[in-house]
Protein backbone atom coordinates (compact mmCIF):
# COMPACT_ATOMS: atom_id res chain seq x y z
CA UNK A 1 0.00 0.00 0.00
CA UNK A 2 2.88 2.36 0.79
CA UNK A 3 4.65 1.50 -2.45
CA UNK A 4 1.52 2.39 -4.40
CA UNK A 5 1.49 5.84 -2.81
CA UNK A 6 5.19 6.42 -3.47
CA UNK A 7 4.99 5.37 -7.11
CA UNK A 8 1.85 7.45 -7.68
CA UNK A 9 3.77 10.47 -6.38
CA UNK A 10 6.69 9.68 -8.71
CA UNK A 11 4.33 9.37 -11.67
CA UNK A 12 2.84 12.77 -10.85
CA UNK A 13 6.28 14.31 -10.48
CA UNK A 14 7.63 13.07 -13.84
CA UNK A 15 4.32 13.35 -15.67
CA UNK A 16 4.12 9.73 -16.85
CA UNK A 17 4.48 6.12 -15.74
CA UNK A 18 7.88 4.73 -14.85
CA UNK A 19 9.21 2.73 -17.78
CA UNK A 20 10.63 -0.01 -15.57
CA UNK A 21 10.61 -0.72 -11.85
CA UNK A 22 13.38 -3.02 -10.70
CA UNK A 23 12.64 -4.73 -7.39
CA UNK A 24 15.98 -6.08 -6.20
CA UNK A 25 14.29 -7.57 -3.16
CA UNK A 26 12.70 -10.80 -1.98
CA UNK A 27 9.29 -12.20 -2.93
CA UNK A 28 8.18 -9.31 -5.14
CA UNK A 29 6.90 -11.05 -8.27
CA UNK A 30 3.36 -11.51 -7.04
CA UNK A 31 -0.04 -10.89 -8.59
CA UNK A 32 -0.87 -8.66 -5.63
CA UNK A 33 2.25 -6.51 -6.02
CA UNK A 34 2.00 -6.05 -9.78
CA UNK A 35 -1.69 -5.12 -9.60
CA UNK A 36 -1.06 -2.68 -6.76
CA UNK A 37 1.44 -0.65 -8.82
CA UNK A 38 -0.13 -1.03 -12.28
CA UNK A 39 -1.20 2.60 -12.58
CA UNK A 40 2.32 3.98 -12.15
CA UNK A 41 4.63 1.42 -13.80
CA UNK A 42 4.85 -0.09 -17.30
CA UNK A 43 7.22 -2.98 -16.65
CA UNK A 44 8.39 -4.56 -13.40
CA UNK A 45 11.15 -7.05 -12.63
CA UNK A 46 11.17 -9.09 -9.43
CA UNK A 47 11.65 -12.50 -7.88
CA UNK A 48 9.07 -15.02 -6.67
CA UNK A 49 11.66 -16.45 -4.28
CA UNK A 50 13.90 -14.71 -1.78
CA UNK A 51 17.06 -13.26 -3.32
CA UNK A 52 20.62 -14.13 -2.22
CA UNK A 53 22.50 -11.30 -0.54
CA UNK A 54 24.42 -10.59 -3.77
CA UNK A 55 21.16 -9.46 -5.39
CA UNK A 56 21.31 -8.19 -8.96
CA UNK A 57 24.53 -8.14 -11.04
CA UNK A 58 24.39 -4.42 -11.78
CA UNK A 59 27.73 -4.53 -13.59
CA UNK A 60 26.48 -6.81 -16.38
CA UNK A 61 23.00 -5.25 -16.49
CA UNK A 62 24.25 -1.68 -16.76
CA UNK A 63 27.05 -2.55 -19.16
CA UNK A 64 24.41 -3.91 -21.53
CA UNK A 65 22.39 -0.71 -21.19
CA UNK A 66 25.52 1.41 -21.69
CA UNK A 67 26.22 -0.41 -24.96
CA UNK A 68 22.57 -0.14 -26.05
CA UNK A 69 21.24 3.09 -24.48
CA UNK A 70 18.13 3.05 -26.68
CA UNK A 71 17.09 -0.41 -25.45
CA UNK A 72 13.32 -0.54 -25.03
CA UNK A 73 12.01 -0.98 -21.47
CA UNK A 74 10.50 -4.36 -22.36
CA UNK A 75 13.80 -5.59 -23.78
CA UNK A 76 15.77 -4.27 -20.81
CA UNK A 77 13.44 -6.09 -18.44
CA UNK A 78 14.24 -9.36 -20.23
CA UNK A 79 17.97 -8.59 -20.12
CA UNK A 80 17.76 -8.19 -16.34
CA UNK A 81 16.18 -11.63 -15.99
CA UNK A 82 18.92 -13.20 -18.14
CA UNK A 83 21.81 -11.44 -16.41
CA UNK A 84 20.43 -12.20 -12.95
CA UNK A 85 20.06 -15.91 -13.61
CA UNK A 86 23.46 -16.10 -15.28
CA UNK A 87 25.11 -14.63 -12.19
CA UNK A 88 24.17 -17.59 -9.96
CA UNK A 89 25.27 -21.25 -9.98
CA UNK A 90 22.88 -23.97 -11.21
CA UNK A 91 21.64 -25.09 -7.78
CA UNK A 92 21.30 -21.70 -6.09
CA UNK A 93 17.50 -21.74 -5.95
CA UNK A 94 16.77 -18.37 -7.61
CA UNK A 95 13.95 -16.95 -9.69
CA UNK A 96 13.46 -13.75 -11.68
CA UNK A 97 10.58 -12.40 -13.74
CA UNK A 98 9.85 -9.46 -16.02
CA UNK A 99 6.18 -8.43 -16.18
CA UNK A 100 4.14 -6.19 -18.47
CA UNK A 101 1.81 -4.41 -16.06
CA UNK A 102 -0.55 -3.41 -18.85
CA UNK A 103 -1.69 -7.05 -18.64
CA UNK A 104 -2.47 -6.90 -14.92
CA UNK A 105 -6.17 -6.25 -15.52
CA UNK A 106 -6.47 -9.44 -17.57
CA UNK A 107 -4.68 -11.41 -14.84
CA UNK A 108 -7.01 -9.98 -12.19
CA UNK A 109 -10.07 -10.87 -14.27
CA UNK A 110 -8.80 -14.44 -14.72
CA UNK A 111 -8.11 -14.77 -10.99
CA UNK A 112 -11.64 -13.53 -10.29
CA UNK A 113 -13.11 -16.24 -12.52
CA UNK A 114 -10.92 -18.84 -10.83
CA UNK A 115 -11.95 -17.66 -7.37
CA UNK A 116 -15.63 -17.95 -8.30
CA UNK A 117 -15.16 -21.40 -9.83
CA UNK A 118 -13.17 -22.74 -6.90
CA UNK A 119 -15.57 -21.27 -4.33
CA UNK A 120 -18.48 -22.89 -6.13
CA UNK A 121 -16.75 -26.25 -6.12
CA UNK A 122 -15.92 -26.41 -2.42
CA UNK A 123 -19.24 -28.12 -1.67
CA UNK A 124 -18.12 -31.05 -3.81
CA UNK A 125 -15.80 -33.29 -1.79
CA UNK A 126 -13.81 -34.39 -4.85
CA UNK A 127 -13.17 -30.78 -5.83
CA UNK A 128 -12.27 -29.79 -2.28
CA UNK A 129 -9.79 -32.66 -2.07
CA UNK A 130 -8.32 -31.68 -5.44
CA UNK A 131 -7.78 -28.09 -4.27
CA UNK A 132 -6.21 -29.29 -1.03
CA UNK A 133 -3.95 -31.68 -2.92
CA UNK A 134 -2.86 -28.97 -5.35
CA UNK A 135 -2.15 -26.62 -2.45
CA UNK A 136 -0.02 -29.29 -0.76
CA UNK A 137 2.00 -30.03 -3.92
CA UNK A 138 2.31 -26.56 -5.45
CA UNK A 139 5.58 -24.68 -5.84
CA UNK A 140 5.99 -22.46 -2.79
CA UNK A 141 8.72 -20.17 -1.51
CA UNK A 142 10.62 -19.03 1.58
CA UNK A 143 7.36 -17.53 2.80
CA UNK A 144 5.21 -20.66 2.39
CA UNK A 145 2.02 -18.61 1.97
CA UNK A 146 3.36 -17.60 -1.45
CA UNK A 147 2.68 -20.11 -4.24
CA UNK A 148 3.31 -20.12 -7.97
CA UNK A 149 -0.03 -19.23 -9.57
CA UNK A 150 0.43 -21.10 -12.85
CA UNK A 151 1.77 -24.21 -11.14
CA UNK A 152 -1.31 -24.31 -8.91
CA UNK A 153 -3.51 -24.13 -12.00
CA UNK A 154 -1.52 -26.84 -13.80
CA UNK A 155 -1.97 -29.17 -10.82
CA UNK A 156 -5.71 -28.57 -10.75
CA UNK A 157 -6.04 -29.11 -14.50
CA UNK A 158 -4.33 -32.50 -14.17
CA UNK A 159 -6.62 -33.70 -11.37
CA UNK A 160 -9.49 -35.99 -12.39
CA UNK A 161 -11.64 -34.69 -9.54
CA UNK A 162 -11.86 -31.20 -11.03
CA UNK A 163 -14.77 -30.27 -13.28
CA UNK A 164 -14.56 -28.65 -16.70
CA UNK A 165 -15.53 -25.20 -15.39
CA UNK A 166 -12.61 -25.06 -12.98
CA UNK A 167 -10.21 -26.39 -15.60
CA UNK A 168 -11.35 -23.68 -18.01
CA UNK A 169 -10.82 -21.02 -15.35
CA UNK A 170 -7.36 -22.43 -14.65
CA UNK A 171 -6.44 -22.30 -18.33
CA UNK A 172 -7.58 -18.68 -18.49
CA UNK A 173 -5.24 -17.84 -15.61
CA UNK A 174 -2.31 -19.68 -17.20
CA UNK A 175 -2.89 -17.89 -20.52
CA UNK A 176 -3.13 -14.49 -18.80
CA UNK A 177 0.11 -15.10 -16.91
CA UNK A 178 2.37 -17.11 -19.21
CA UNK A 179 0.60 -17.09 -22.58
CA UNK A 180 1.96 -15.54 -25.76
CA UNK A 181 0.35 -12.21 -24.90
CA UNK A 182 0.37 -12.78 -21.13
CA UNK A 183 1.81 -10.69 -18.33
CA UNK A 184 5.14 -12.51 -18.06
CA UNK A 185 7.59 -11.05 -20.56
CA UNK A 186 10.34 -13.40 -19.45
CA UNK A 187 11.00 -15.58 -16.43
CA UNK A 188 13.45 -18.20 -15.32
CA UNK A 189 14.68 -20.17 -12.37
CA UNK A 190 17.65 -22.20 -11.17
CA UNK A 191 17.70 -25.01 -8.63
CA UNK A 192 15.47 -27.97 -7.80
CA UNK A 193 13.75 -26.10 -4.96
CA UNK A 194 12.12 -23.64 -7.41
CA UNK A 195 11.93 -25.75 -10.57
CA UNK A 196 8.14 -25.38 -10.94
CA UNK A 197 8.22 -21.59 -10.98
CA UNK A 198 6.46 -19.86 -13.86
CA UNK A 199 6.97 -16.22 -12.99
CA UNK A 200 4.11 -14.99 -10.80
CA UNK A 201 3.17 -15.93 -7.25
CA UNK A 202 -0.06 -15.40 -5.32
CA UNK A 203 -0.96 -15.44 -1.63
CA UNK A 204 -2.49 -18.72 -0.40
CA UNK A 205 -2.20 -19.26 3.36
CA UNK A 206 -3.17 -22.55 4.96
CA UNK A 207 -3.93 -21.31 8.48
CA UNK A 208 -5.07 -17.70 8.69
CA UNK A 209 -5.48 -14.75 6.32
CA UNK A 210 -3.57 -11.57 7.12
CA UNK A 211 -5.97 -8.78 8.17
CA UNK A 212 -4.09 -6.48 5.77
CA UNK A 213 -4.90 -8.65 2.76
CA UNK A 214 -8.42 -7.27 2.36
CA UNK A 215 -6.98 -3.78 1.82
CA UNK A 216 -5.04 -4.66 -1.35
CA UNK A 217 -6.37 -3.66 -4.78
CA UNK A 218 -6.23 -7.18 -6.19
CA UNK A 219 -8.18 -8.59 -3.26
CA UNK A 220 -10.95 -6.04 -3.81
CA UNK A 221 -11.00 -6.59 -7.57
CA UNK A 222 -10.71 -10.38 -7.78
CA UNK A 223 -12.42 -11.77 -4.71
CA UNK A 224 -9.41 -14.05 -4.11
CA UNK A 225 -9.55 -13.24 -0.41
CA UNK A 226 -13.19 -14.35 -0.31
CA UNK A 227 -12.23 -17.68 -1.84
CA UNK A 228 -9.37 -18.07 0.64
CA UNK A 229 -11.76 -17.54 3.53
CA UNK A 230 -14.19 -20.13 2.18
CA UNK A 231 -11.39 -22.59 1.46
CA UNK A 232 -9.89 -22.33 4.95
CA UNK A 233 -13.30 -22.81 6.52
CA UNK A 234 -13.96 -25.87 4.32
CA UNK A 235 -10.52 -27.34 5.01
CA UNK A 236 -10.99 -27.03 8.77
CA UNK A 237 -14.41 -28.69 8.64
CA UNK A 238 -13.29 -31.87 6.89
Amino acid sequence: MEMKKVLAAVKKMIGRKLDLLGMDACLMSMAEVTYQIRSSVRYAVGSEQTEPLDGWPYDTILSTLAKQPSLAPRDLSAVIVDRYLASYPPNEGVTQTACDLEKSLAVAAAIKDLAVALSGGLGNNAVKQAIMQARAQVQSYEIPENIDLADFCFLLMQNAGVDAGIKAACKKVVDAVTGKSGMVVKSGCKGASVKDSHGLAIYFPTMNISPLYAKLDLTKKSGWGTFLGKYLAAAKSR
